[in-house]
């Protein structure tokens, strides 16, 4: 399939696949999609854990007690909400707290649309963040939420106080990220194998960009074929 006689060694390919940065992938990864996500993007945003292979439980002398190291990472992405591409992500440590990265994931874009989050990335400073690229903010407001003045932030309250049936309509699109997730770790598997924290990042974003090849050639046999990409099971 690949016209080539003798295949490269598994060392070998893990020697190449070693020069790729984290930084080189996901500018790979947005080049690949570039042409497939329509402007401005309306975008789905969540995090999840991914496990990791090769932590152990370890016996602690003071303590007299077995003690389980942390054993996953935190997967951040940024899903397109009509194709359901990862057109943006992050790879983290489990301690990172999830609200920060709707800033990073988002940064990149100039225009947007649509961002549908949960209650963990609704705070001021993300809303206003979405404002200001002329997007459409909608999240739960958390039960403490307060806004007041003349703000984005209050008038986005207003509105979920207002039209809360349509907010809440708009907002429940957001189950389709679970679906991405579930996707990536039925396929991929749930669970990180190399050792080295930067070798565990490549290794997810190579899933990524595994899960974008498979969509994109998803969507050009639904163009072909003129049939819908997507069918409710």
């Amino acid at each position: 399939m690949l016209n080539l006689e003798k295949l490269p060694s598994k060392s070998t390919i893990n020697d190449y696949a070693s020069q790729f940065s984290l930084a080189f992938l996901s500018v790979f990864n947005k080049k690949l999609i570039d042409g497939w996500v329509k402007k401005p993007v309306d975008l789905l945003l969540d995090a999840s854990g991914i496990r990791l292979v090769g932590r152990s439980i370890w016996f602690c002398l003071r303590t007299r007690q077995k003690i389980l190291k942390k054993d996953c990472d935190k997967i951040h992405i940024a899903v397109s909400l009509c194709s359901l591409l990862i057109v943006n992500f992050r790879i983290t440590n489990s301690k990172r707290n999830d609200s920060p990265f709707l800033r990073k994931l988002l940064r990149p874009f100039r225009l947007i649309g649509l961002v549908i989050v949960d209650k963990g990335y609704s705070n001021k400073t993300n809303a206003e963040f979405v404002w200001n690229k002329k997007g459409a903010f909608f999240s739960p407001f958390k039960s403490n939420a307060r806004p007041s003045g003349f703000t984005s932030w209050k008038k986005l309250y207003d509105l979920w106080q207002t039209f809360s049936s349509i907010c809440v309509a708009i907002y429940n699109q957001r189950s389709k990220v679970e679906a991405v997730f579930s996707a990536l770790k039925n396929r991929y598997g749930d669970q990180l194998y190399s050792m080295r924290w930067y070798m565990r990042r490549r290794e997810m974003a190579m899933r990524f960009i595994a899960y974008n090849v498979r969509i994109i050639v998803g969507i050009q046999i639904a163009r072909e074929k003129d049939c819908p990409l997507w069918v409710r099971a």
